[in-house]
Order: C-alpha cells, then sequence, then structure tokens
C-alpha cells in the first residue's frame, strides 16, 4: 500500500509548466505509469494524460486498454483502469471505433455488498461516447443498444452520444423512441431531451411537450430543468404552458426555475412580473428561482424596487437573504 501511494504521490508531482529535458521526463512517467500493473495507477495517468491534452501518447493508452482486456477480472479489480482509458481515448479523439466496440461490450461483474455489481458500466458509458464521435458508419447501432443498457450511467452516457454525433437524422428518432418506451431513471429521459434539443433545436420541443403530461414527477421536474438548461427561447412557452396547469407546488417551482435557466427577456419579465403582480406564492416561488442569480445586483435593485412598492417587508428580507 504504501508503494502505491508514494506512485500516486509521484504522478501529482509532476510539472506540467515545464519544457524541454523537464517535459521529456514527464511524459516518460506517465508512459510508465500507464504501462504499470496496478490499475490505479494506471487510471491516474490516463485521467492525467486526458486533462493535458497529450495525444502523443495515445498508442501507449491504447496499448494498456488491450492489456486490460485480456483478463480484467484479474488485472483490473475495480473496473477503473479500463474506465479511465476509454476516457482518455474519448476525449483525445480518438477514432478506432473497434476498441470502442469493444468495450461497449464488456461486462465486469465483481462481489460487493449484498451481491454483486457491474463495475463496467462507465466504461460502456465513456465508449457510447467514443464510438459516437468515431465517424464509423456502424457507430449508433451500438449507440442504440447501450440506450438500453442494465445500467442506468451508461443509458445516460449513450444519450449524451447521439447528442455528441451531431446526427439528427438518426438521433433524433432513436431519442424519441428511448423517451417513448421511457426509463426507471429520470435523469436518462433527461438527458435525451437535452440531446434531442442540442440536435434539433426547437423543433424537437412537439415530441418533448407530452412527457410533461407523465404522472411521473420525478420524471416531469427532469424535463422542466432539462428545457431550462436548454436555454432556447422557444421553450418558454412550453414550461409557461405547463406552470398555467400546474396544481403541484414542487412542480411549481420547478418550472419557474426552469424559466430562471433559460434567461432570455421573456422569461425573466415573465418572473419580475410575477413579483409584482403575483398571488403571496407566486412572488415568494418567482423570487426563489431568480435567486440562481443572487450575484446580480441590477436584478437585486430591480426586485427589491419591486418589493418596495407592494410595500412588503418579508419579500424585501427574503431578498436580501437570496441574494448576496
Amino acid at each position: 500500500m504504501a508503494r502505491l501511494e508514494e506512485q500516486l504521490a509521484q504522478l501529482s508531482a509532476l510539472d506540467f509548466t515545464s519544457s524541454g529535458l523537464p517535459g521529456v521526463l514527464v511524459h516518460e512517467a506517465l508512459r510508465k505509469a500507464v504501462a504499470s500493473k496496478s490499475n490505479l495507477v494506471l487510471a491516474k495517468a490516463a485521467g492525467m494524460i486526458a486533462e493535458h491534452g497529450l495525444d502523443d501518447l495515445t498508442d501507449d493508452l491504447v496499448a494498456a486498454f488491450d492489456r486490460l482486456m485480456k483478463n480484467p477480472g484479474r488485472s483490473d479489480k475495480g473496473g477503473s483502469g479500463l474506465t479511465a482509458l476509454a476516457r482518455a481515448l474519448a476525449l483525445l479523439g480518438y477514432q478506432d471505433a473497434g476498441l470502442f466496440r469493444r468495450g461497449s461490450h464488456h461486462v465486469q461483474m465483481e462481489s460487493a455488498y449484498g451481491g454483486k455489481v457491474d463495475v463496467a458500466d462507465h466504461l460502456r458509458g465513456w465508449c457510447a461516447q467514443g464510438l459516437a464521435q468515431s465517424g464509423d458508419p456502424d457507430a449508433m447501432v451500438d449507440v442504440a443498444r447501450l440506450l438500453v443498457d442494465p445500467c442506468s450511467q451508461t443509458r445516460r452516457a449513450a444519450a449524451q452520444g447521439v447528442e455528441i454525433s451531431g446526427r439528427g437524422d438518426i438521433g433524433l428518432p432513436l431519442l424519441n423512441m428511448k423517451i417513448t418506451q421511457g426509463d426507471p431513471d429520470p435523469q436518462v429521459i433527461s438527458q435525451c431531451v437535452t440531446a434531442m434539443l442540442a440536435l434539433v433545436d426547437s423543433s424537437a420541443l412537439e415530441l418533448i411537450s407530452p412527457i410533461l403530461k407523465s404522472n411521473d414527477d420525478d420524471l416531469v421536474e427532469q424535463v422542466l430543468l432539462a428545457l431550462g438548461q436548454s436555454r432556447q427561447a422557444a421553450a418558454f412557452e412550453v414550461i409557461e404552458t405547463f406552470y398555467e396547469q400546474c396544481l403541484t407546488e414542487p412542480l411549481q417551482k420547478a418550472s419557474l426555475l426552469a424559466m430562471a435557466m433559460l434567461r432570455s427577456e421573456v422569461s425573466m419579465a415573465h418572473l419580475e412580473n410575477l413579483v409584482e403582480e403575483g398571488n403571496l406564492v407566486e412572488a415568494q416561488q418567482a423570487i426563489e428561482a431568480l435567486g440562481i442569480y443572487n450575484y446580480d445586483s441590477d436584478l437585486k435593485t430591480r426586485l427589491l424596487s419591486i418589493c418596495e412598492k407592494r410595500d412588503d417587508i418579508e419579500w424585501v428580507e427574503l431578498i436580501q437573504r437570496v441574494f448576496l
């Protein structure tokens, strides 16, 4: 254990700011670490290579991946090595779909408290993203398979992979199919919504709107926040329509937060209007939603002015608490 900690500490101490001979020594240290028998040392080195964009070490990452895949149950306990290597290669823009395809099929069940757990779910997720950016003509077939993977982490990453592919012609029907099918993890559907909006902009809204009629409040909340995160002005009408019909406080709050996240001229004006003319609950919820911009002194000044006109000390105090 002491030896492992020493190796990890040596990697942490590497100086990436140096050029010339010191820079060469850093590369050699990382190359040696990637060849290590310790998957933890290897994983740390792979992460550093990705962080600093050292694509000249790509061949070393590939060789390490091939080595671990020969007997991963023995050489990569916990799956951290293969996951880190796939992540690094994906982030470096590695184009060999064959490597990612092999990783996308890998399942590694290991003993855990209460039974067994698949430690390769993150690996398959990164391979989905690597496949999506590879340009391989059959890559989206593999990504589609991963959209129905048993592990939710993999399914979320596969939805991200569809977005990364930039293929709206294939991606939109895939994501729509997944949304229609449903998922036990609301975050998977939320990621599908995010990907659809990124691929085809506001034209996806007509496919997304029906999800807000679901009886699953967690799912509806995730979709609302995904709409807000899209920053697409056209999403405001969808969110506002839902808000006007919504009767539950948690989803009302989520709707107003989504409007604030949009930060369009219309959505911000709507929230400020609720503070000015809404009832007690509406005004308080709007102030809390706008609190995500608690650093905005101009917004704080406008809200204080509105509340002072309404002669409501409690709201003034709320603004003072929410805003810096």
